[in-house]
């Protein structure tokens, strides 16, 4: 049963996998069958290198829609290309269980979509993330220098809070309300 759950992720021999929110109720089986699918240990939220993917663990509890999207941009800030992001919650009507609209709308304003979601485990469920192929290459808008060269490759802390500043904006300009805003 664990070794599918880790298969589920989709990860490769070699990979590394960046985990962000690991507290004492992980599901351990989970991560060792990660570790053993990629053949590599897992790196925590202080990894300052490049990782090829990442996994977030996510309870009620951790905050509210704002931290996960601040999270949701600062994990994929540290993947490699097209790096595979997973948030893992507490199965619904559970406690810690995070409503999917939640996830939904702090991935839709860090830039990304779910393209898939699964049960992993027990007793977690997991949404599997991903970024239009604009925001994977770094580019802030058409004809502009893309803001991963303002910094180097995933060196500047700021430049996925200026991702996301940059996505707000432009929801402005087309006339989409963000979180009940309205421009004057």
């Amino acid at each position: 049963m664990t070794r599918t759950a880790g298969g589920a992720f989709g990860f490769a021999s070699g990979l590394i996998i960046q985990e962000f929110g690991y507290d004492e109720d992980v599901d351990e089986a989970l991560r060792q069958a990660v570790e053993t699918e990629t053949g590599t240990g897992l790196v925590d939220e202080d990894y300052e290198d490049v990782a090829d993917s990442a996994l977030i663990w996510w309870r009620h509890d951790d905050g509210d829609v704002d931290d996960l999207t601040d999270l949701l941009v600062d994990a994929q800030a540290n993947l490699d290309g097209d790096g595979l992001l997973w948030v893992l919650t507490p199965k619904a009507r559970t406690t810690g269980a995070v409503p999917t609209s939640e996830i939904e709308e702090a991935a839709e304003t860090a830039g990304m979509h779910a393209t898939s979601a699964a049960s992993m485990g027990k007793h977690w469920s997991g949404r599997r993330q991903s970024a239009p192929d604009q925001l994977e290459s770094g580019q802030s808008g058409p004809g502009s220098v893309p803001l991963m060269a303002l910094c180097g490759p995933r060196t500047c802390s700021s430049v996925g809070r200026a991702m996301r500043l940059h996505r707000i904006g432009r929801r402005f300009e087309s006339g989409r309300v963000h979180r009940g805003l309205v421009p004057q």
